[in-house]
């Protein structure tokens, strides 16, 4: 009986290593190379490839959002059987009505393990600077008299329809590849009425690579080109100069055509990309490294998008319907 057992026992571990190498190579056969040497891992959960190259972005840009302020409100509370009795004042802390909700920004990158403050903790590439998108509505809710909120998205328990998220934002430092299922995913999303915003976190080249040639494999008959002078996000609410004023990692400002691509789909810009940071000005902080916008022109910049995205969300809605006739 007893040999029979241990017979059990060490067919259940065989089992076990068996099915723990073969995880292994799995996960080993995914790893692949890519024609530049780079190191690639695959994030099955996302969709999404991400290069891991010796020269990859920063672990993080700017702190976390501020969390909201409890209000606490009073009320009466009534005590139990048996009446009479006599109210007894309690207050309790509620939390506003959440305004809706109009950008949200993608997670990107392959989850990565660093020791910060004596902790490990795990981070991703999108995560670099989590504030930005709430830091920027804050500020344009303020200016323009409206009330909307940013919120997280992950590509893999998105719904692609632009009527709960009207605007997606893509940032980032580091190489990465969607797959076929997102790129159709994410044109569908456009073609409905979406928007997507792209932000090469400080500049970097790596983003800027990776987005242009995504973008070319989700609309290759609509090629990215530089915004024209007369294009309606320069003056959608501030009207801004033909020469932008940008700040270099040594602290040196100077001035340049402005760093604004964009891809037209039914005359509308659907895509606006950025080959300039313009994330962390909208944060308000700025880093030595990388080529940013300055903060002041950042949140212009950023405030021209939101309202153009808000003058045009309805004619891509009505632009992505088509008429079907019956004779």
């Amino acid at each position: 009986m007893k040999s029979s057992q241990l017979k059990s026992n060490r067919e259940d571990v065989r089992r076990s290593r068996r099915n723990f190498l073969e995880k292994i190579g799995h996960v080993t056969a995914a790893v692949s190379v890519s024609t530049t040497g780079a190191v690639v891992t695959p994030d099955l959960v996302t969709g999404v490839v991400f290069a891991e190259e010796e020269n990859s972005g920063p672990i993080d840009c700017g702190p976390p959002p501020k969390a909201v302020n409890a209000t606490q409100t009073g009320g009466e509370g009534f005590a139990p059987l048996p009446l009479p009795v006599t109210p007894l004042r309690r207050s309790e802390k509620k939390r506003p009505p959440s305004p809706p909700s109009l950008i949200g920004k993608l997670a990107l990158g392959a989850p990565r393990f660093v020791v910060k403050d004596g902790k490990q903790t795990m981070y991703r590439d999108w995560m670099t600077d989590p504030a930005d998108v709430k830091t920027l509505l804050d500020w344009t809710n303020s200016k323009l008299g409206i009330n909307y909120r940013g919120v997280e998205s992950d590509l893999s328990s998105f719904s692609f329809d632009p009527r709960e998220l009207p605007a997606l934002l893509v940032a980032g430092h580091n190489k990465f590849e969607l797959t076929d299922k997102i790129r159709e995913d994410l044109a569908r999303y456009v073609l409905d009425g979406g928007t997507i915003v792209a932000d090469a976190c400080c500049g970097w080249k790596d983003f800027t690579e990776s987005f242009r040639r995504e973008m070319g494999l989700i609309f290759p008959q609509r090629p990215m080109r530089k915004m024209l002078p007369d294009n309606p996000v320069f003056a959608s609410y501030y009207k801004l100069n033909q020469q932008f004023n940008y700040k270099k990692g040594d602290g040196t400002e100077y001035s340049a055509e402005p760093s604004l691509e964009s891809i037209e789909i039914g005359c509308r810009d659907a895509v606006i990309f950025s080959t300039a940071d313009m994330t962390c000005g909208w944060d308000g902080h700025e880093h030595d490294r990388g080529t940013r916008m300055t903060i002041d022109l950042a949140r212009q910049v950023g405030a021209n998008i939101v309202t153009y995205m808000l003058g045009t969300f309805q004619l891509g809605r009505f632009l992505s319907t088509s008429k079907v006739y019956h004779e």
